[in-house]
């Protein structure tokens, strides 16, 4: 006998009874309707209870799925910056390392070539923290909102709360989302020269476009 339920329940249910079993409702009709089962009706009742087991794990799963790519898609560049910027400055390295892809390009304009991967930067930030002074810390002066996929920031050290001389730069950051994390794929840092050629830097650009213009083949070896 089939057990009915009130017009106002929200969805059919998932089990009906007879005089002596209970049943899935996606059983065969002869094995709900039937008093004692066969071997053959408790074979087709396990395998649609496997069935209705392994589709609501599945689906449970890609439900987790979905709301941890939410979560993680969902934080801006701008806070992903900022993380970054705090565990350089807490010298937690271990708290950058998901921030930063694995195949991320970093330039600092200090050194002569750009560092290649997750690796290599991490072991640059390493060797920053290893070295400078905890109380040395960057300090943002503004960072912008609008694209998630490019940030741009503007900052500056400061030791013990007071600006440090020589120490304003820029940086430029590119993310992107994978898998279900907003990353660092692209960075490049700018930082205040100690000596500062003003009027000798122009003078400098202009002696050598000079050369260029007169010896195209030396535009070769640039």
């Amino acid at each position: 006998m089939v057990r009915l339920l009130a017009p106002s329940f929200p969805r059919p249910p998932l089990f009906v009874t007879n005089r002596l079993h209970t049943y899935p409702c996606s059983a065969p009709a002869d094995l709900r309707n039937r008093g004692r089962p066969t071997r053959r009706h408790r074979r087709a009742f396990f395998e649609v209870c496997a069935a209705d087991s392994s589709q609501t794990a599945v689906t449970a799963a890609q439900e987790e799925k979905r709301e941890d790519f939410d979560y993680q898609s969902a934080c801006s560049g701008a806070d992903v910056v900022r993380q970054f910027y705090s565990g350089v400055n807490n010298r937690n390295l271990s708290s950058v390392v998901d921030l930063i892809a694995r195949d991320c390009v970093y330039e600092d304009l200090v050194f002569p070539k750009p560092f290649v991967g997750r690796e290599a930067i991490l072991e640059f930030f390493d060797k920053f923290m290893n070295t400078i002074s905890k109380d040395l810390q960057f300090a943002i002066d503004d960072i912008s909102e609008e694209d998630s996929s490019a940030i741009g920031v503007t900052w500056h050290l400061e030791w013990k709360g007071k600006e440090f001389p020589f120490s304003k730069g820029c940086s430029f950051y590119r993310l992107d989302v994978i898998d279900g994390k907003r990353q660092i794929i692209y960075g490049r840092d700018v930082v205040e020269p100690f000596i500062k050629p003003g009027d000798a830097a122009l003078a400098a650009i202009r002696g050598v476009t000079w050369l260029l213009e007169r010896f195209p083949p030396l535009a070769d070896r640039i």
